[in-house]
């Protein structure tokens, strides 16, 4: 009887060694992203390693109502709010790893945006810039400021009489600052003589600007006289 108990025992010491020789190994999980902050609407992706590198990884919202988890982990804000993000590593024959990463959705930030309007002279006072579906008037300084500017790329468009248009976008992700040109419309002056005579132009150029100050005179030749003048502007004042 003796010899058989310590038999048994002998057998439950060494059952006991060969267990203590292969110890339950443990999945190495590390999150590097320990918080995220995600704006409403958008992902993000959750960054870990973990060791064995073939091991499971899941990944459980506590409130999907206020963000979303993929099963690679990409985060989505839901609605404006907190929750966390469960994470866990398996793997047959290791003891399992788990985590959390707190997740905050905030609002979707607005921005100003600001046009800086100027021709080769300097600022332009009184220009129209539709943007953002609104319309404002630029001031002394060659300012309008769009307040309340949701992200994403947006069109506007820049005119004043006596300019060319001026189109362009706004990638918005932040404040911005849009600086616009100008350029005035060029006209040319057509003069047809009825008679024998010239017309004289002061200044004599090619183009004109709008607005453009252009002094005609008509010249005679002997025998004949300056009646008036027709066409876009009429009268006999002359010069004119």
């Amino acid at each position: 009887m003796k010899r058989r108990n310590l038999i048994l025992l002998v057998s439950l010491l060494s059952l006991l060694l060969i267990a203590s020789c292969f110890p339950v190994r443990a999945i190495k999980l590390n999150i590097q992203t320990g918080a995220l902050e995600i704006i409403l609407g958008e992902t993000k992706n959750i960054a870990l390693t973990i060791d064995p590198v073939d091991s499971t990884v899941s990944f459980t919202t506590a409130d999907d109502s206020i963000a979303t988890v993929s099963p690679l982990g990409v985060v989505t804000g839901v609605a404006v709010g907190s929750t966390t993000v469960a994470v866990e590593a398996t793997k047959d024959g290791y003891k399992k790893a788990q985590g959390a990463v707190n997740i905050t959705v905030v609002p979707v930030p607005e921005c100003d945006v600001t046009f800086e309007v100027s021709d080769l002279e300097g600022p332009v006072n009184g220009a129209n810039v539709a943007f953002n579906s609104e319309t404002k008037l630029t001031d002394e300084n060659g300012l309008a400021v769009f307040s309340g500017v949701l992200r994403g790329n947006r069109q506007y468009t820049v005119s004043k009489i006596g300019y060319e248009d001026a189109t362009g976008n706004v990638n918005v992700d932040s404040d911005k600052t849009v600086d616009v040109t100008l350029s005035r419309k060029l006209y040319t002056l057509s003069i047809e003589v009825t008679g024998n005579g010239t017309v004289t132009k002061n200044p004599d150029k090619p183009e004109y600007t709008h607005g453009e100050e252009v002094l005609l005179t008509a010249i005679p030749e002997a025998g004949w006289s300056f009646t008036n003048w027709t066409g876009d502007f009429t009268g006999s004042d002359n010069p004119k």
